[in-house]
């Protein structure tokens, strides 16, 4: 007579469900001080204070939306500002965020739900 135990773990990821029910890919990035719909983008990693404003731009293709975009921008070391954006399913949805021309290094990081995108720097002097 053979005993076989066999055990088994589910293991539920919040992340992973989160992962499922948002598909977006990006398929453009840019960080520019220009704004202009259907203009080539001035893109750069660094401005000055005279430029008044950064545009973040991003562009996705996204079948499965269950959230906003957040686009989390970091200066020099701290939080700066969370801005959500509204998510349709698109081929190419686009979408921008602007902040000030604050002096210091800046980190910018997309998600999507809890899911990260990207995340890129730039720097006003």
């Amino acid at each position: 007579i053979a005993i076989v135990s066999l055990g088994c773990h589910f293991i539920f990821n919040p992340l992973s469900a989160q992962t499922a029910s948002n598909d977006c890919v990006v398929l453009d990035w840019q960080i520019t001080k220009n704004k202009k719909q259907g203009s080539t983008f001035d893109r750069h990693k660094e401005f000055n204070r005279n430029d008044k404003r950064i545009y973040a731009f991003i562009s996705l293709n996204c079948t499965r939306v269950k959230s906003n975009l957040r686009l989390h921008f970091i200066r020099s070391g701290k939080n700066h500002a969370i801005i959500p954006l509204p998510l349709q399913p698109s081929q190419r949805w686009r979408t921008w965020a602007s902040v000030k021309t604050l002096k210091g290094k800046w980190l910018v990081k997309a998600y999507v739900g809890k899911r990260f995108l990207l995340s890129d720097t730039f720097v006003v002097r």
